[in-house]
């Protein structure tokens, strides 16, 4: 039994320690994407819906739908770790998940789901988009209600986007993401992770979105 080959992958604790962020700055270790979200297992391809929380599994040989549920509990990197930080090219945020044993795959898509359909657009940060990108989001809000709507009395203080005379709105954080709602790929990506924060984070990965 010797020869036996057991997939480093296997959710659980029993497989490997589960780091801390100082653990892993600490030993200088190199996270290793879950080819699940890497987009690079050779035979499963999930599609998942950053926006609408949806997720799909199927054979990229084939095109054979496949059950999703025997992936989630993976880690989502090597070495396994207790917080992940997720950047994208497309967006201004850094998305914050944890699980004290060890980040899931799952964690990470309900984690950006959560954090893109029930947080707010800042004023500070709409005010950054151009005219036509917030004209592009009016248009796409009116076909989406779920994209924002009115603020009622008594909201004034929190994200106004126009005047009162214009009609308060205010947009959840997927609709900054506009069509571009698909997970393409989690990477590392040092170059990108130092020109946005400053350093290169053990723990810190870079999300590509697609148009759905």
């Amino acid at each position: 039994m010797a020869d036996t080959k057991v997939d480093k992958w296997l959710e659980g604790t029993t497989y490997g320690p589960v780091m801390k962020q100082t653990d892993l700055y600490l030993l200088g270790a190199a996270l290793t994407i879950n080819p699940i979200l890497s987009g690079d297992h050779p035979d499963v391809k999930i599609s998942f819906n950053v926006a609408s929380g949806e997720i799909a599994a199927t054979n990229p040989k084939t095109d054979e739908e496949l059950e999703w549920a025997p992936f989630q509990e993976q880690p989502a990197v090597l070495p396994r770790c207790t917080t992940l930080y997720i950047l994208c090219k497309q967006t201004p945020w850094c998305i914050h998940v944890e699980n004290r044993t060890g980040v899931t795959v799952k964690d990470v898509f309900s984690s950006l789901f959560a954090f893109h359909s029930t947080e707010y657009i800042t004023e500070e940060e709409w005010n950054a988009l151009s005219p036509k990108v917030q004209d592009k989001i009016r248009r796409l809000a009116k076909q989406d209600p779920g994209l924002g709507g009115a603020v009622g009395q008594g909201q004034g203080q929190w994200n106004y986007y126009h005047t009162a005379s214009q009609g308060a709105v205010r947009y959840t954080r997927k609709a900054w993401l506009q069509q571009r709602v698909n997970l393409e790929e989690l990477v590392v990506d040092d170059d990108y992770c130092e020109q946005r924060l400053g350093f290169r984070g053990p723990n810190v990965v870079v999300m590509n979105l697609i148009d759905d």
